[in-house]
């Protein structure tokens, strides 16, 4: 399993858990923390699997 892969599947894994915090209807101070800390965690994960998909646009221009 390559990385993008991984990235995807994990993605997948805390937009569904997204949904399952809002299945509950929790009081909404407690759903907001975690759909922020989960919003959080996929904001991240989305900017490392882009980096993983685009080639670096500075490569080679620091080399000898």
């Amino acid at each position: 399993m390559d990385s993008l892969q991984l990235i995807s599947e994990r993605i997948i894994h805390y937009k569904q858990l997204m949904i399952k915090v809002k299945q509950q209807q929790n009081r909404p101070e407690i759903e907001a923390v975690y759909l922020d800390k989960y919003q959080g965690v996929i904001d991240e994960l989305e900017f490392l699997k882009q980096q993983l998909e685009e080639p670096p646009e500075t490569a080679g221009l620091f080399e000898d």
